[in-house]
């Protein structure tokens, strides 16, 4: 039937990284079937996405 079954754990919720992780494989898995998906990857280091993460707790707190 052409089915593919993506077996979800814990492990691949139990953090924001994993969480991403998981979202990119079934978005590579639905792309590579035809399907046109809304999914764009940001590079970023480390430094940045602690500023990015400080900058939307400091709005959340407003």
């Amino acid at each position: 039937m052409g089915w593919t079954i993506i077996v979800i754990t814990a492990d691949d919720i139990r953090d924001e990284v994993a969480c991403a992780e998981f979202a990119l494989n079934v978005a590579r898995e639905l792309t590579l079937r035809g399907c046109d998906v809304d999914f764009h990857v940001i590079a970023m280091t480390v430094e940045e996405l602690a500023r990015r993460e400080k900058a939307a707790d400091r709005k959340k707190a407003t």
